[in-house]
Protein backbone atom coordinates (compact mmCIF):
# COMPACT_ATOMS: atom_id res chain seq x y z
CA UNK A 1 0.00 0.00 0.00
CA UNK A 2 2.88 2.05 0.33
CA UNK A 3 1.74 3.58 4.04
CA UNK A 4 3.84 2.92 7.39
CA UNK A 5 3.64 -1.02 7.97
CA UNK A 6 3.81 -2.58 11.36
CA UNK A 7 4.48 -1.21 14.58
CA UNK A 8 4.99 2.30 12.66
CA UNK A 9 1.37 1.88 11.27
CA UNK A 10 -0.15 1.34 14.73
CA UNK A 11 1.95 3.47 16.40
CA UNK A 12 0.70 6.61 13.67
CA UNK A 13 -2.73 5.42 14.02
CA UNK A 14 -2.80 5.84 17.75
CA UNK A 15 -0.92 9.19 17.01
CA UNK A 16 -3.17 10.60 14.99
CA UNK A 17 -6.19 9.71 17.32
CA UNK A 18 -4.33 11.48 20.31
CA UNK A 19 -4.35 14.42 18.53
CA UNK A 20 -7.80 14.33 17.63
CA UNK A 21 -9.34 13.45 20.13
CA UNK A 22 -7.40 14.77 23.08
CA UNK A 23 -7.39 18.66 22.51
CA UNK A 24 -10.15 21.11 23.73
CA UNK A 25 -11.95 18.80 25.41
CA UNK A 26 -12.95 21.59 27.87
CA UNK A 27 -14.48 23.37 25.16
CA UNK A 28 -18.38 22.70 25.42
CA UNK A 29 -20.52 21.64 28.86
CA UNK A 30 -20.54 17.91 29.59
CA UNK A 31 -24.01 17.07 27.90
CA UNK A 32 -27.70 15.52 29.42
CA UNK A 33 -28.66 12.85 29.84
CA UNK A 34 -25.32 10.38 30.04
CA UNK A 35 -22.51 12.58 30.37
CA UNK A 36 -23.14 14.45 33.92
CA UNK A 37 -24.17 10.71 35.54
CA UNK A 38 -21.32 9.26 34.46
CA UNK A 39 -18.74 12.20 35.35
CA UNK A 40 -20.26 12.54 38.79
CA UNK A 41 -20.05 9.14 39.29
CA UNK A 42 -16.74 9.02 38.19
CA UNK A 43 -15.86 12.24 40.86
CA UNK A 44 -17.42 9.70 43.82
CA UNK A 45 -14.51 7.64 43.07
CA UNK A 46 -12.26 10.21 42.82
CA UNK A 47 -13.59 11.30 46.34
CA UNK A 48 -13.31 7.74 47.69
CA UNK A 49 -17.49 7.51 47.78
CA UNK A 50 -16.91 3.89 46.40
CA UNK A 51 -13.96 1.56 45.49
CA UNK A 52 -15.73 -1.68 43.37
CA UNK A 53 -19.81 -1.02 43.34
CA UNK A 54 -20.74 2.39 41.70
CA UNK A 55 -22.42 5.44 43.75
CA UNK A 56 -23.85 8.13 42.19
CA UNK A 57 -24.83 11.34 44.87
CA UNK A 58 -24.17 8.59 47.69
CA UNK A 59 -26.56 6.32 46.81
CA UNK A 60 -25.85 3.23 44.94
CA UNK A 61 -25.88 2.61 40.96
CA UNK A 62 -26.45 -0.99 40.00
CA UNK A 63 -27.41 -0.16 35.97
CA UNK A 64 -23.94 -0.23 35.12
CA UNK A 65 -20.09 -2.20 36.54
CA UNK A 66 -17.00 0.23 37.40
CA UNK A 67 -14.56 -0.08 34.90
CA UNK A 68 -15.50 2.75 32.33
CA UNK A 69 -16.59 5.19 35.24
CA UNK A 70 -13.77 3.97 37.99
CA UNK A 71 -11.14 4.75 34.69
CA UNK A 72 -12.47 8.72 34.69
CA UNK A 73 -12.30 8.18 38.35
CA UNK A 74 -8.38 7.66 38.39
CA UNK A 75 -7.95 10.52 36.15
CA UNK A 76 -9.84 13.07 38.06
CA UNK A 77 -7.95 11.75 40.93
CA UNK A 78 -4.45 12.43 38.99
CA UNK A 79 -5.56 15.84 37.83
CA UNK A 80 -8.87 17.75 39.04
CA UNK A 81 -12.45 17.02 38.54
CA UNK A 82 -12.55 19.75 36.05
CA UNK A 83 -15.05 18.97 33.30
CA UNK A 84 -12.62 17.94 30.69
CA UNK A 85 -10.39 15.72 32.42
CA UNK A 86 -13.63 12.64 32.74
CA UNK A 87 -13.64 13.20 28.86
CA UNK A 88 -9.93 12.72 28.37
CA UNK A 89 -10.75 9.47 29.86
CA UNK A 90 -13.42 8.48 26.93
CA UNK A 91 -10.57 10.09 24.30
CA UNK A 92 -7.99 7.80 25.54
CA UNK A 93 -10.42 4.99 25.28
CA UNK A 94 -10.51 5.83 21.49
CA UNK A 95 -6.66 5.72 21.19
CA UNK A 96 -6.54 2.70 22.63
CA UNK A 97 -9.83 1.38 20.14
CA UNK A 98 -7.86 2.98 16.96
CA UNK A 99 -4.69 1.59 17.57
CA UNK A 100 -6.50 -1.79 18.64
CA UNK A 101 -8.15 -1.21 15.05
CA UNK A 102 -4.57 -0.72 13.50
CA UNK A 103 -3.52 -4.23 14.77
CA UNK A 104 -6.68 -5.70 13.56
CA UNK A 105 -6.15 -4.38 10.17
CA UNK A 106 -2.61 -5.23 9.48
CA UNK A 107 -3.88 -9.18 10.74
CA UNK A 108 -6.25 -9.30 8.21
CA UNK A 109 -5.73 -7.15 5.30
CA UNK A 110 -1.77 -6.55 5.33
CA UNK A 111 1.18 -4.08 5.75
CA UNK A 112 -0.07 -0.31 5.55
CA UNK A 113 -3.86 -1.02 6.14
CA UNK A 114 -3.33 -0.06 10.14
CA UNK A 115 -2.67 3.63 9.32
CA UNK A 116 -5.71 3.25 6.64
CA UNK A 117 -8.20 1.88 8.77
CA UNK A 118 -7.67 4.02 11.64
CA UNK A 119 -7.51 7.31 9.67
CA UNK A 120 -11.12 6.27 8.24
CA UNK A 121 -12.18 5.37 11.67
CA UNK A 122 -11.76 8.84 12.88
CA UNK A 123 -13.01 10.32 9.56
CA UNK A 124 -16.13 9.33 10.49
CA UNK A 125 -17.97 12.20 12.45
CA UNK A 126 -20.15 10.00 14.96
CA UNK A 127 -17.15 8.23 16.09
CA UNK A 128 -15.16 11.53 16.19
CA UNK A 129 -18.15 12.72 18.66
CA UNK A 130 -18.88 9.87 20.76
CA UNK A 131 -15.43 9.11 21.26
CA UNK A 132 -14.60 12.48 23.41
CA UNK A 133 -17.97 11.94 25.30
CA UNK A 134 -17.95 10.45 28.98
CA UNK A 135 -20.33 7.30 28.55
CA UNK A 136 -19.98 3.78 29.25
CA UNK A 137 -20.56 3.08 25.35
CA UNK A 138 -17.23 4.81 24.96
CA UNK A 139 -15.23 1.49 27.13
CA UNK A 140 -17.26 -0.73 25.55
CA UNK A 141 -16.19 -0.18 22.24
CA UNK A 142 -12.54 0.22 23.03
CA UNK A 143 -12.26 -2.77 25.28
CA UNK A 144 -14.52 -5.03 22.44
CA UNK A 145 -12.01 -4.14 19.78
CA UNK A 146 -9.48 -4.77 21.85
CA UNK A 147 -10.87 -7.89 22.18
CA UNK A 148 -11.30 -8.92 18.59
CA UNK A 149 -7.46 -7.66 18.17
CA UNK A 150 -6.22 -10.29 20.99
CA UNK A 151 -8.89 -13.20 19.60
CA UNK A 152 -7.64 -12.69 16.26
CA UNK A 153 -3.71 -12.51 17.00
CA UNK A 154 -3.72 -15.28 19.10
CA UNK A 155 -5.64 -17.10 15.97
CA UNK A 156 -3.19 -16.30 13.40
CA UNK A 157 -0.16 -17.30 15.07
CA UNK A 158 -2.00 -20.22 17.62
CA UNK A 159 -0.68 -18.64 20.83
CA UNK A 160 -3.19 -18.80 23.85
CA UNK A 161 -2.05 -16.34 25.78
CA UNK A 162 -3.06 -13.21 22.91
CA UNK A 163 -6.64 -15.41 22.87
CA UNK A 164 -6.42 -15.40 27.27
CA UNK A 165 -5.47 -11.64 27.09
CA UNK A 166 -8.57 -11.31 24.34
CA UNK A 167 -10.76 -12.86 26.33
CA UNK A 168 -9.85 -11.00 29.19
CA UNK A 169 -10.31 -7.75 27.66
CA UNK A 170 -13.92 -9.29 26.27
CA UNK A 171 -14.73 -9.55 30.04
CA UNK A 172 -13.42 -5.79 30.54
CA UNK A 173 -15.99 -5.04 27.61
CA UNK A 174 -18.62 -6.66 30.07
CA UNK A 175 -17.50 -4.28 33.12
CA UNK A 176 -17.65 -1.04 31.10
CA UNK A 177 -20.83 -1.68 30.11
CA UNK A 178 -22.94 -4.82 30.66
CA UNK A 179 -22.17 -8.98 29.80
CA UNK A 180 -22.57 -8.53 25.56
CA UNK A 181 -19.29 -6.91 25.85
CA UNK A 182 -18.16 -10.05 26.56
CA UNK A 183 -20.18 -12.24 24.31
CA UNK A 184 -20.14 -10.22 21.12
CA UNK A 185 -16.33 -10.73 20.30
CA UNK A 186 -16.49 -14.64 20.42
CA UNK A 187 -19.88 -14.67 18.81
CA UNK A 188 -18.17 -12.42 15.96
CA UNK A 189 -14.97 -14.52 15.59
CA UNK A 190 -16.77 -18.06 15.92
CA UNK A 191 -19.18 -17.26 13.20
CA UNK A 192 -16.15 -15.99 11.29
CA UNK A 193 -14.19 -19.54 11.97
CA UNK A 194 -17.78 -21.38 10.67
CA UNK A 195 -17.25 -19.78 7.33
CA UNK A 196 -13.47 -19.86 6.61
CA UNK A 197 -12.03 -23.44 6.18
CA UNK A 198 -8.31 -22.86 7.16
CA UNK A 199 -8.14 -23.46 10.94
CA UNK A 200 -11.95 -24.38 11.24
CA UNK A 201 -10.81 -27.59 13.45
CA UNK A 202 -11.33 -27.35 17.34
CA UNK A 203 -11.56 -23.37 17.00
CA UNK A 204 -13.90 -23.64 20.11
CA UNK A 205 -11.02 -25.58 22.13
CA UNK A 206 -8.83 -22.80 21.53
CA UNK A 207 -11.52 -19.54 22.35
CA UNK A 208 -13.25 -21.20 25.52
CA UNK A 209 -10.00 -20.67 27.88
CA UNK A 210 -9.98 -16.78 26.60
CA UNK A 211 -14.46 -17.00 27.07
CA UNK A 212 -13.74 -18.72 30.47
CA UNK A 213 -11.38 -15.67 31.83
CA UNK A 214 -13.92 -12.71 31.00
CA UNK A 215 -16.23 -14.59 32.33
CA UNK A 216 -14.82 -15.30 35.37
CA UNK A 217 -14.17 -11.59 35.45
CA UNK A 218 -17.16 -10.47 34.77
CA UNK A 219 -18.88 -13.15 37.90
CA UNK A 220 -16.42 -11.85 40.40
CA UNK A 221 -17.63 -8.50 39.68
CA UNK A 222 -21.26 -9.62 40.36
CA UNK A 223 -20.24 -11.20 43.29
CA UNK A 224 -18.86 -8.41 45.45
CA UNK A 225 -21.72 -6.41 44.10
CA UNK A 226 -23.44 -8.94 46.01
CA UNK A 227 -21.71 -8.93 48.65
CA UNK A 228 -21.73 -5.25 48.85
CA UNK A 229 -25.34 -4.14 48.13
CA UNK A 230 -26.86 -7.70 48.40
CA UNK A 231 -29.09 -9.65 45.82
CA UNK A 232 -30.86 -7.29 45.52
CA UNK A 233 -28.32 -5.75 43.57
CA UNK A 234 -27.62 -8.35 41.21
CA UNK A 235 -31.26 -8.62 40.18
CA UNK A 236 -31.25 -5.08 39.15
CA UNK A 237 -28.24 -4.90 37.12
CA UNK A 238 -29.17 -8.24 35.49
CA UNK A 239 -32.51 -8.25 34.93
CA UNK A 240 -33.70 -4.70 36.12
CA UNK A 241 -31.49 -2.96 33.60
CA UNK A 242 -30.07 -5.24 31.08
CA UNK A 243 -32.44 -7.41 30.62
CA UNK A 244 -35.30 -4.43 29.82
CA UNK A 245 -33.36 -2.99 27.08
CA UNK A 246 -34.24 -7.07 25.52
CA UNK A 247 -37.83 -6.58 26.20
CA UNK A 248 -40.63 -4.39 25.47
CA UNK A 249 -40.09 -2.51 29.18
CA UNK A 250 -36.62 -0.71 27.08
CA UNK A 251 -36.97 2.94 28.28
CA UNK A 252 -35.52 3.72 24.80
CA UNK A 253 -37.92 0.84 22.35
CA UNK A 254 -37.73 1.25 18.98
CA UNK A 255 -38.60 -0.47 15.85
CA UNK A 256 -36.20 -3.41 14.34
CA UNK A 257 -35.15 -1.40 11.29
CA UNK A 258 -33.95 1.61 13.74
CA UNK A 259 -30.40 0.48 12.93
CA UNK A 260 -30.68 1.30 9.39
CA UNK A 261 -29.34 4.61 10.79
CA UNK A 262 -25.59 2.77 10.45
CA UNK A 263 -25.67 3.92 7.02
CA UNK A 264 -25.82 7.44 7.81
CA UNK A 265 -23.87 7.18 11.08
CA UNK A 266 -20.77 5.97 9.05
CA UNK A 267 -21.01 8.49 6.12
CA UNK A 268 -19.19 9.46 4.53
CA UNK A 269 -17.26 5.86 4.32
CA UNK A 270 -20.47 4.01 3.77
CA UNK A 271 -20.14 3.23 0.09
CA UNK A 272 -16.43 2.06 0.53
CA UNK A 273 -17.58 -0.15 3.65
CA UNK A 274 -20.31 -1.62 1.11
CA UNK A 275 -17.96 -2.71 -1.57
CA UNK A 276 -15.72 -4.34 1.22
CA UNK A 277 -18.90 -6.03 2.29
CA UNK A 278 -18.94 -7.64 -1.72
CA UNK A 279 -15.37 -8.36 -1.66
CA UNK A 280 -15.73 -10.45 1.92
CA UNK A 281 -18.83 -12.37 -0.33
CA UNK A 282 -17.37 -12.82 -3.67
CA UNK A 283 -13.36 -13.29 -3.36
CA UNK A 284 -11.68 -15.90 -2.84
CA UNK A 285 -7.78 -14.17 -2.05
CA UNK A 286 -6.44 -12.75 0.82
CA UNK A 287 -8.36 -10.18 0.86
CA UNK A 288 -11.90 -11.34 0.73
CA UNK A 289 -10.80 -13.72 3.59
CA UNK A 290 -9.94 -10.91 5.40
CA UNK A 291 -13.11 -9.17 5.37
CA UNK A 292 -15.17 -11.88 6.49
CA UNK A 293 -14.40 -11.32 10.12
CA UNK A 294 -15.08 -7.77 9.96
CA UNK A 295 -18.15 -8.48 7.89
CA UNK A 296 -19.41 -11.28 10.85
CA UNK A 297 -18.47 -8.24 13.36
CA UNK A 298 -21.14 -5.95 12.07
CA UNK A 299 -23.93 -7.84 11.19
CA UNK A 300 -23.66 -10.09 13.97
CA UNK A 301 -23.92 -6.90 16.29
CA UNK A 302 -26.35 -5.21 14.27
CA UNK A 303 -28.91 -7.80 13.75
CA UNK A 304 -28.76 -9.10 17.67
CA UNK A 305 -29.30 -5.40 18.53
CA UNK A 306 -32.21 -4.59 16.46
CA UNK A 307 -33.54 -7.83 18.03
CA UNK A 308 -33.71 -5.95 20.98
CA UNK A 309 -36.46 -3.84 22.32
CA UNK A 310 -34.20 -0.78 23.67
CA UNK A 311 -32.12 1.19 21.03
CA UNK A 312 -30.09 4.20 20.97
CA UNK A 313 -27.77 5.12 17.93
CA UNK A 314 -24.67 5.17 20.50
CA UNK A 315 -25.53 1.42 20.77
CA UNK A 316 -23.70 1.28 17.74
CA UNK A 317 -20.87 2.92 18.58
CA UNK A 318 -18.54 -0.98 18.74
CA UNK A 319 -20.06 -1.24 15.31
CA UNK A 320 -17.91 1.90 13.47
CA UNK A 321 -14.29 -0.34 13.79
CA UNK A 322 -15.62 -3.20 12.01
CA UNK A 323 -16.94 -1.44 9.55
CA UNK A 324 -14.08 0.95 9.04
CA UNK A 325 -11.91 -2.25 8.48
CA UNK A 326 -14.80 -3.20 5.71
CA UNK A 327 -14.12 0.17 4.31
CA UNK A 328 -10.23 -0.16 4.45
CA UNK A 329 -10.79 -2.94 2.71
CA UNK A 330 -13.28 -1.42 0.01
CA UNK A 331 -10.62 1.11 -1.39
Amino acid sequence: MGLPAGGKGIALAALLAALLLLPFLGARHLENPDEPRDAEIGRSFADGSWSTVPRLNGQPYWSKPPLFTGSAGLLMKALGQEEWVPRAAAALHGVAAVAALALLAELLLGGGAGILAGAILLGIPYFLLRMRTCTTDVGLAAWMTLAMALLLLGERRGKVLPSWLGGLAAGGAALAKAVHGLLFPFLAVGIWRGWEREGREGWWRRLLPGFLLGAAAFAAWCLVLRAVDGPEAIDAFLFGNFAKRMTGEAHHAGGPFQYLSLLLRALPITFAAAAGCWAAVRLRDDLGRGLRLPLCWVLSMVLALSLAKGKRDLYLLPVLPGVALLAAGGV
